[in-house]
Order: structure tokens, then C-alpha cells, then sequence
């Protein structure tokens, strides 16, 4: 059984980070995530998708002049597929039920966060991989 949850323990956000080194810099190739983890984990709020006692997903949310940014989205990939990463979003939209949140992403995950109520704007960032779009719920 899958549990979403924020973390809660200092193991439980190492793997967190190794995850995320795992998906964005080594499956994906940004380079922009070498310095994992950075100076916004700390005030950031993570969350994390457990199995037994293994971190399966993540996704971090910061506050940013009280509009609430979701980053550094990572799913193991051998879980990808089987609604992790909507169980995240789920619980960070339980969790943040009329706050304004945005995220940046690339092309090929629009439509998986438009189904969750995020619309695409005019504001792209060119990242060294992809082109980033940004989505919000505003």
C-alpha cells in the first residue's frame, strides 16, 4: 500500500534527494539539479509517496510571495505509471485548497497537470534540456 504524506524523518529525506538525483539528473539529464539537495529544502515543504519503507515519489512545494510553487517532481521508475505522481498533486491540492500554485514543466507533462485543474500560460523558461511552461491553478 502507497502512502503520500509531507516527510517526516532524516531517512526519509535522504531518499527523498536520492530519488530525485535518480529521475532529473541521471534518468533525465539536468544538470541544474547537481547541487541536490539546495538551500530551499530547507524551508520547503516535501512530500513524499511511501511503500513499506521505501520513498517511492516526491515533490516539494515552497512559498513564493503567497503564491505556492510545486518543484523537483520525482516518481522511482519502476513505480512510474501507477498514480504516484497524481497522489502527490492530490494531497498537495488537499493540502492547499484555495492557495495559488504554479509549477514550471516541460512539454511532455502538460497534459498530465492539466488534469488537475492547471492551466498553461504564456511564461516559458529554456532550460538546458527542455523548454519549461508554466502551469497554474489561477
Amino acid at each position: 500500500m502507497m502512502k503520500v504524506t509531507r516527510f517526516i524523518t532524516s531517512r526519509e529525506m535522504v531518499q527523498a534527494i536520492l530519488l530525485r538525483i535518480e529521475v532529473l539528473v541521471e534518468m533525465h539529464g539536468y544538470s541544474r539539479y547537481q547541487d541536490e539537495p539546495d538551500q530551499y529544502d530547507t524551508i520547503a515543504k516535501i512530500y513524499i509517496a511511501k511503500r513499506d519503507k521505501t520513498v517511492i515519489g516526491t515533490a516539494r512545494v515552497r512559498n513564493e510571495n503567497d503564491v505556492y510553487r510545486i518543484q523537483r517532481m520525482a516518481v522511482s521508475p519502476s513505480c512510474q505509471g501507477e498514480g504516484i505522481g497524481s497522489a502527490i498533486i492530490e494531497k498537495i491540492q488537499e493540502d492547499y485548497p484555495k492557495e495559488k500554485i504554479y509549477l514550471m514543466c516541460p512539454e511532455n507533462t502538460i497534459e498530465f497537470y492539466e488534469n488537475f485543474g492547471f492551466r498553461k500560460t504564456d511564461v516559458t523558461q529554456k532550460g538546458e534540456v527542455h523548454t519549461y511552461h508554466r502551469m497554474q491553478n489561477y
